[in-house]
């Protein structure tokens, strides 16, 4: 533990925010002031996350330091939360399909890249992995009969969406699982997950979202469309209590659902139409492209399985191999047979997750929440269902199956892998180099050396603005973060264009000094960025000679 070391720009910046709040910053300001100051960046996290991970640093912070605190933090809270959603995978599968393929289940835990090399490897502090075990959860429920189990469903997704809304199609599914079991069976789950989800939404929005907030609406957050949703939600479920005793048949409860779900889009069609478009719906149009073309996981599995085949591999073939084979066993079960029900519910989630991901690469995590459920369910199916074959085929066959599935994790190069830059094979495009980190330039030890000079505003390409704010006492023009146009751009144009547009950053931000990684090439060779890189500066940008290489610091001097 002698160097704080995080896998990424989001990890940083969740660090910075749990920093800030133990130093004093509001509960419910997440802004971070060090981005574009003095006004800051307006970040759409949870502070209830921040607020769990200060309340570990303060632990550890008694028995070793601040320093040793935050490091500590960068390795338990992934190892927490990895220990927490193998008891869930355990749970959950144990529920639904039995010893054998929750054993299995659990062991598949440790050899899926996807999840100890990017939901919870050593050093990842974001969201995704808390919202990877709440959407498990939910489903997990989903196994399961009555109110109580659809309340609790209910509660987790309201948890899942203060966090964040990368679950929300997930969860909407979940619902419709739930509602169309009413239908059919007239299982109540549905209206303990509707009243559930309808209470505890506005209690986790209430405890997170500052009071002249209320009435905005944010697509990015839980805010008042998603909030008026989850009010419709429980609207329908107090109907269907209300008649629960009136209707007994298949028909008359899908009427009753129809009428109200009718009502219901009549009323909040138009205020939900705002966020038709997603999270970015209110993000200019600029921001979506430079947002589409720069990071990996907004594009779609096609582009990544064309151009990094190795990614697909490691981190897109799993999923569908075992969505294809949980389809297999599903369509082999009897329709009598009442676990065909679970299995049907589980190829809808995985399948979801494959959709998803040729959409946009982060919705397969709608997968990877059930994945290694799916994995445990399908090979325990397959090894104690018999074959009318010989053993020795049968093993054979499974072998083989298994091997398909986990050569790939199994590699030297797995984590470098599926870590690897989206476009490694092709020259860059000017709007897009900007996706491609500076890894030599981010070390700790190597930018703490920007802490000899006095606090300052600093221009930085896009991947090394979270780094000197981690490592630095000073503020950057540039951020990975959407709320901000203006951070966005600032990342990328002044570098992979000409010295006019670096020039007009420095003016509209105050900048003090310039920083670029020395050797990058930013845009294309003959960019403003890729000189600097080069150490070819006009004569109004001052070389920084005690910054060491390769680091590349200048002052502004005109």
């Amino acid at each position: 533990m002698d160097e704080l070391t995080l896998l990424g720009n989001d990890d940083g910046m969740w660090l910075l925010s749990v920093r800030d709040f133990l130093a004093g910053q509001d509960w419910f300001d997440m802004r971070q002031y060090r981005v574009l100051p003095p006004d800051g960046l307006s970040l759409h996290w949870s502070r209830l996350v921040s607020a769990a991970q200060a309340g570990m640093v303060t632990g550890f912070e008694w028995a070793v330091g601040r320093e040793q605190a935050e490091r500590l933090l960068s390795l338990v809270w992934p190892m927490v939360l990895y220990l927490i959603f193998a008891w869930v995978t355990l749970r959950v599968t144990l529920r639904g399909f039995g010893v054998p393929a929750a054993v299995i289940a659990l062991i598949s835990l440790w050899f899926f890249q996807s999840y100890h090399g990017r939901y919870f490897p050593l050093g990842r502090l974001d969201h995704h992995g808390l919202q990877l075990i709440l959407m498990l959860a939910v489903f997990g429920q989903l196994l399961t009969h009555g109110a109580r189990a659809g309340a609790l469903a209910g509660v987790l997704s309201a948890a899942s969406l203060a966090i964040g809304l990368e679950g929300l199609p997930f969860l909407m599914l979940a619902g419709v699982v739930f509602l169309l079991r009413y239908v059919d069976r007239k299982d109540m789950a549905f209206v303990g997950f509707s009243l559930g989800l309808g209470i505890s939404a506005p209690i986790f929005f209430v405890l997170q979202t500052p009071l002249d907030q209320w009435g905005q609406v944010y697509c990015d957050q839980l805010s008042k469309p998603y909030l008026e949703l989850s009010t419709g939600a429980a609207v329908l479920g107090i109907a269907v209590l209300l008649a629960r005793r009136r209707l007994q048949s298949v028909t008359s409860r899908a009427l009753l659902v129809g009428a109200v779900l009718m009502v219901l889009a009549f009323v909040l069609m138009p205020r939900l139409s705002p966020c038709f478009g997603g999270p970015f719906s209110d993000v200019p149009q600029e921001v979506r492209t430079l947002i589409s073309s720069m990071i990996a996981e907004s594009q779609s599995a096609w582009i990544i399985m064309q151009q990094s085949p190795e990614i697909a591999f490691v981190f897109l073939a799993p999923l569908g191999l075992v969505t294809g084979l949980a389809a297999l066993v599903w369509v082999l079960k009897g329709r009598a047979d009442q676990p065909r029900r679970q299995w049907g519910m589980l190829v809808l989630f995985l399948a979801m997750g494959c959709l998803g991901a040729f959409l946009q690469l982060r919705a397969i995590i709608w997968g990877h929440a059930v994945m290694a459920v799916g994995f445990g369910a399908v090979f325990g199916a397959l090894i104690n269902r018999p074959w009318p074959v010989y053993r020795a085929v049968k093993a054979m066959v499974i072998t083989v199956l298994f091997a398909l599935i986990f050569v790939p994790q199994l590699g030297p190069l797995g984590l470098r892998l599926i870590n690897a830059p989206a476009h490694p094979k092709e020259q860059p495009q000017p709007e897009t180099r900007g996706a491609v980190p500076d890894r030599a330039c981010t070390p700790p030890a190597l930018l703490a050396h920007l802490n000899a000079l006095p606090a300052a505003t600093v221009v930085t390409p896009m991947n090394l603005g979270t780094a000197v704010l981690l490592h630095s006492h000073h503020s950057v023009t540039a951020a990975p973060y959407h709320r901000s146009t203006q951070a966005m751009l600032n990342g990328v144009v002044p570098f992979a264009s000409d010295i006019d547009a670096l020039d007009r950053v420095i003016d509209q931000t105050n900048a003090d000094l310039v920083l670029v990684c020395g050797g990058e090439t930013y845009g294309t060779p003959g960019s403003v960025g890729s000189l600097l890189a080069m150490g070819q500066a006009p004569a109004w940008l001052i070389p920084v000679a005690q910054v060491p290489r390769p680091l590349m610091l200048f002052r502004v001097n005109k």
